[in-house]
């Protein structure tokens, strides 16, 4: 196309060098080609202003779309229909920035399978180069392209193609390819131009849908977050408006406006908590903080307790924005503290009412050993059974109290342990010489086998304790001339284990965790004979735990019972004698 410098010089020439009949024929011919060439030129800008308008609309309609997936596939529907090619695709870099994967195209050269499987290496083949460089590159012909079309190693299929880089901040983050025209004609530098700008466009419109979806994300985590926490949260911006209300602040409030955000909480809450919500609100942002202040709302004709704290929302520079408030239901929490408070009193009142029992029933025994023991003393044998009866009863009643006194001091975990290294053989001992007039009575063999050097450290007396009321209750529920075997030994990983076996009536499945409850006791024992506080076990169980200790029992009806302790402690080595008694 001439510039006007040309035009004016060309038509000089022909005016100084053509006599006047061939200069006007000239002339005619040279205006001809200029009104063409001015024509050519004024439908190339126009084509080139509905090309600048053409990249205006798309920008501004992909810059719309906020779904990731969906503006991928405009923007390659834009592009083959902008540049009327057979085929686009697009493919993004990896996490790793290693690969080229597709994530859109049209054209028939793309199936299903070549979308899911094709993986592009960055710095092979012409997308790859275009990525590792960050250049474009156009291929007019393939065959005669000097780079790529060396016998075509590649397999390109199609004969002009062009791939231009998408970024975003001058960093790569994909390729835009296009192939073959439907016209047949090869791409130029003008088609390099318009994708070139259509992939910026598009870049900016993917960064933007990703950024908006990133701060969607935080957003709707923070509000999943709200909503799931156990507190009723409440948050305010600098006007008062509502920024934020979870469910639970819903129900406590009973707020009916399904949609409260943007509004005034005076307008969002009832009256009356609104009345005792004021002050709290204006104390928090005149402090900056909010201790814990209780309020007290209607609700289902009840009153309900709300612990109130507040604090001031900031941004990065620290800079007030909001405050946010937390209400938390202590209706729960007061039933506790009443609970303790009456476990508390029930633990006094036991405390208090077994001493004051204590002292007189142990007056009561003394008088009533003297009197059964005093011979005649002027009794009849009526008189001396009554005495008898008095004293058993007594003891019992003793035995009750001492047994309640025990399990409260080890429930209200105030006792410390007084462990020491114990030889656990002697402590067998000392305990079947303890229950050995109980057991001679019904004629009950009870057999003892521990290493005579085993030793562990624990609170020997207390641990008496558990083998006196085991022994006590393996003599009383073993019919007459049975046997009873006491064994102690070490157990892998260093534990201490006991065993209490009997040949007694032995323990229903469904009793054998049950028994070891506060005040249960087996119900139908067969051939049940004896009585007892149901008080024993549940002691038993808890001197164990405080050594951080296990018992457990094995049982079956008709053929006895096995109680087994286990208890972590740290041993010596032991000698091979052993101690029995039998």
């Amino acid at each position: 196309m001439l510039s006007a410098e040309e035009v004016r010089r060309q038509f000089a020439e022909i005016c100084d060098h053509l006599d006047p009949l061939s200069g006007q024929k000239s002339l005619l011919d040279f205006s001809t080609r200029l009104i063409q060439q001015y024509a050519d030129l004024e439908a190339d800008m126009d084509s080139r202003l509905e090309d600048v308008t053409m990249l205006h609309n798309i920008s501004r309609s992909l810059m719309s779309i906020l779904d990731v997936d969906d503006l991928l596939r405009n923007i390659v529907d834009s592009v083959k229909e902008r540049l009327c090619v057979a085929s686009c695709s697009l493919l993004l870099l990896d996490q790793n920035k290693a690969q080229l994967q597709i994530h859109a195209a049209s054209g028939n050269r793309f199936d299903n399978k070549m979308l899911r499987e094709t993986r592009i290496p960055v710095g092979e083949g012409i997308s790859g180069t275009v990525a590792q460089t960050g250049e474009p590159i156009l291929v007019r012909d393939i065959e005669s392209d000097p780079t790529w079309g060396r016998s075509n190693r590649a397999g390109y299929s199609s004969r002009s193609l062009l791939c231009v880089p998408m970024k975003v901040q001058d960093e790569v983050i994909g390729v835009l390819n296009v192939n073959e025209k439907k016209n047949g004609t090869p791409f130029d530098e003008y088609d390099l131009k318009i994708l070139s700008i259509l992939a910026a466009n598009a870049s900016a419109a993917l960064a933007s849908a990703r950024f908006v979806n990133q701060i969607r994300g935080k957003e709707s985590l923070i509000s999943n977050i709200a909503q799931s926490v156990p507190s009723g949260i409440l948050a305010l911006g600098l006007d008062g408006q509502v920024l934020l209300v979870n469910r639970l602040l819903r129900r406590f409030m009973k707020i009916e406006d399904s949609t409260p955000t943007g509004k005034s909480y005076r307008s969002v809450l009832d009256p009356g908590v609104l009345g005792m919500l004021e002050p709290i609100i204006t104390r928090a942002w005149e402090t900056g903080t909010l201790s814990p202040e209780t309020i007290e709302i209607v609700r289902d004709d009840s009153l309900l307790p709300l612990e109130v704290t507040g604090a001031l929302l900031r941004d990065q520079e620290f800079t007030i924005t909001g405050l946010l408030l937390s209400f938390r239901d202590i209706s729960e929490s007061r039933e506790i503290d009443k609970l303790r408070r009456l476990d508390q009193m029930k633990s006094n009142f036991v405390s208090v009412a077994s001493h004051e029992l204590r002292t007189p029933l142990t007056s009561m025994i003394a008088s009533l050993s003297l009197l059964n023991s005093s011979g005649d003393a002027g009794m009849n044998e009526s008189q001396r059974s009554l005495i008898r009866i008095l004293y058993r009863n007594s003891k019992r009643l003793l035995d009750l109290v001492n047994d309640i006194l025990d399990l409260s001091r080890l429930e209200s975990e105030t006792i410390t342990l007084r462990s020491k290294k114990t030889r656990i053989g002697s402590l067998l001992l000392h305990a079947i010489d303890s229950m050995r007039q109980a057991a001679e009575a019904k004629g009950i063999q009870i057999q003892c086998k521990a290493s005579e050097s085993l030793e562990f450290v624990l609170d020997e007396e207390k641990f008496e304790q558990v083998l006196l009321n085991l022994l006590s209750n393996a003599i009383k529920f073993t019919p007459e001339g049975g046997r009873i075997a006491l064994s102690a030994e070490r157990a892998p990983g260093s534990e201490l284990r006991i065993q209490v076996s009997d040949t007694g009536t032995g323990i229903p499945d469904e009793d054998t965790e049950r028994i070891f409850d506060k005040f249960y006791q087996v119900e139908d024992a067969p051939n049940r004979t004896s009585q007892g506080t149901g008080l024993g076990l549940a002691i038993c169980r808890k001197i164990v735990e405080l050594h951080q200790g296990t018992i457990w029992v094995e049982s079956e009806l008709g053929k006895g019972s096995t109680f087994v302790i286990e208890v972590p402690c740290p041993a010596t080595v032991e000698s091979p004698a052993s101690v029995s008694a039998e």
